[in-house]
């Protein structure tokens, strides 16, 4: 297992050729606000720009995947 740099709400490993997508904002239900959003596009182009990477793993911390948009983020 490798550790690939991480935001404060995106986290990311490889695992044998598998890229791990880890969103991480469980406080939010892992809601999508801008940081996210820029973090996963960033974790997106590392997977796609990687020979070496295979398959992609998109998952949440915390027992949820994502409650979708961060609407408290984007009305601020």
């Amino acid at each position: 297992m490798t550790e690939a740099a991480d935001s404060a709400t995106v986290r990311t490993e490889e695992h044998d050729g598998t890229f791990v997508i880890t969103i991480d904002r469980p406080k939010a239900r892992n809601a999508i606000d801008g940081a996210t959003a820029r973090a996963l596009a960033a974790a997106l182009d590392q997977l796609d720009a990687r020979d070496d990477l295979m398959v992609g793993v998109l998952t949440g911390a915390g027992g949820v995947f994502s409650a979708g948009m961060d609407l408290k983020a984007f009305a601020a």
